[in-house]
């Protein structure tokens, strides 16, 4: 737990634990086998690949 409990905890309590979405179309595939309602879009390029540049041939002469 993340954050403070609004109760003292003490034996015998009990508690639901929830799963977690990281909104993934692999966490909903593999976790929660629910890909086909999966609504987010996990093939387009992320902001790294738009603002990226093409490599030159000196560029890859040096790697």
């Amino acid at each position: 737990m993340w954050q403070k409990s609004g109760n003292n905890i003490v034996i015998g309590n009990t508690f639901n634990a929830i799963a977690g979405c990281d909104k993934t179309i692999g966490a909903c595939s593999t976790l929660f086998n629910n890909a086909v309602n999966f609504h987010g879009e996990p093939y387009v390029p992320g902001m790294d690949k738009m603002l990226s540049t093409a490599a030159t041939s000196n560029d890859l002469q040096h790697s």
